[in-house]
């Protein structure tokens, strides 16, 4: 972490750029059309960088002095503010904490996805009362779902996939960059992302019972955890990946069936077990293969 010196000076003078560079991304969106897609990736990687280069103690100075500067030269744009500059503080706080504690990547993803989508959702009764609507359903209704009986957990489920999207483009440019300082994210498989993944599907399962939207985005965290053991499973070992997955995909229509008997609802309640399915067969490789490591000592 050798990027800019570790003296305090040199520190807010790193700051100061950084918070500069923060309001010219932002004040750019004015200008150049579909700038603000590049707000997305761009700006928490910013704000990343300035939570791993200098002391957590700065980060609080960059991000008032941020908002601040924002509203002082760009006022007429609040909702820049709102959508694309508290998130990205937010996601940029999350990486550098994550990253000094040494969390695995997997968990830092799911840490800046679940983050923000509470955010988001801290923001929307500031949206309803300055602009006298229910943005929930107004943000729907642009795609005929407005009147949906299921709309707020649909909304949520949107927030959580848009937040996985730009977390992982975040996350991909910040690991990509990270050698500039002489640092790197922990990506090695970790064996209790598998107690995790199940631990999350029960929350899942519970959720269903109380709270649809919830429940969906625990089940979407399920999955990607899943998708991450799948992933390592296939470099591992090809043939115990394709005895998974064909486990997993001949496991479906019971799931479906089980669903259409309960009217669909929830189906994540049923589809969770394919997730289960992964977990147990997982630990069941898990074994046969540090036997067979064993063995082969």
């Amino acid at each position: 972490m050798n990027l800019v010196s570790r003296t305090r000076t040199h520190q807010l003078v790193y700051v100061a750029i950084m918070t500069g560079l923060t309001i010219v991304l932002s004040i750019l969106t004015n200008f150049i059309p579909f700038m603000s897609l590049f707000l997305i990736v761009f700006l928490p990687f910013v704000a990343a960088l300035v939570a791993i280069v200098t002391d957590l103690k700065f980060f609080p100075i960059y991000a008032l002095s941020s908002i601040l500067l924002s509203v002082v030269v760009d006022a007429q744009n609040f909702l820049n503010i709102i959508f694309y500059l508290l998130p990205a503080l937010v996601s940029g706080l999350v990486i550098g904490v994550t990253y000094r504690l040494k969390l695995n990547g997997i968990y830092i993803l799911l840490a800046i996805t679940l983050i923000n989508l509470l955010a988001n959702y801290a923001i929307i009764p500031v949206l309803d009362h300055l602009y006298q609507i229910n943005f929930i359903q107004y943000a729907l209704g642009l795609v005929g779902l407005g009147s949906h009986p299921l709309a707020n957990a649909i909304f949520m489920m949107f927030l959580f996939i848009l937040g996985i999207i730009q977390a992982s483009l975040t996350y991909m440019v910040i690991r990509d960059e990270l050698h500039l300082i002489k640092g790197e994210f922990f990506e090695n498989y970790d064996k209790i992302s598998l107690i995790v993944l199940a631990l999350i599907s029960l929350v899942s399962v519970i959720f269903s019972f109380f709270h649809l939207g919830l429940s969906l985005v625990f089940f979407s965290s399920a999955t990607l955890l899943a998708t991450y053991q799948l992933v390592y499973l296939f470099k591992k070992n090809l043939v115990l990946f394709y005895i998974t997955l064909g486990v997993v995909i001949a496991s479906l229509p019971i799931s479906f069936v089980l669903s259409e008997l309960n009217h669909a609802y929830p189906l994540n309640l049923y589809l969770i077990l394919q997730v289960l399915i992964v977990v147990i067969l997982m630990f069941l490789w898990e074994y046969i293969l540090s036997k067979k490591d064993k063995i082969n000592e």
